[in-house]
C-alpha cells in the first residue's frame, strides 16, 4: 500500500507542477502581447518623429 500511495502522491506533484508550468506559460504569452503591443506603439511615434524631421529639414 505504501508503494501506491508513493506513486499517488508523485503523480499529484506532477499535475501540480504541469498546472503551474501551464499557468506560467498563460503569463507569459499575455506578457509577450503587452510587449508586442507597446514595440507597435513605440514605432509608430518613431515613424511619425522621423516624418516630422523630414519636413523640416526640407
Amino acid at each position: 500500500m505504501s508503494l501506491l500511495q508513493e506513486a499517488l502522491d508523485a503523480c499529484a506533484a506532477l499535475a501540480r507542477q504541469v498546472k503551474h508550468l501551464e499557468h506560467d506559460k498563460v503569463a507569459q504569452d499575455l506578457e509577450i502581447l503587452k510587449l508586442k503591443s507597446r514595440v507597435k506603439k513605440l514605432e509608430r511615434a518613431n515613424k511619425v518623429k522621423t516624418m516630422k524631421l523630414g519636413r523640416l529639414r526640407k
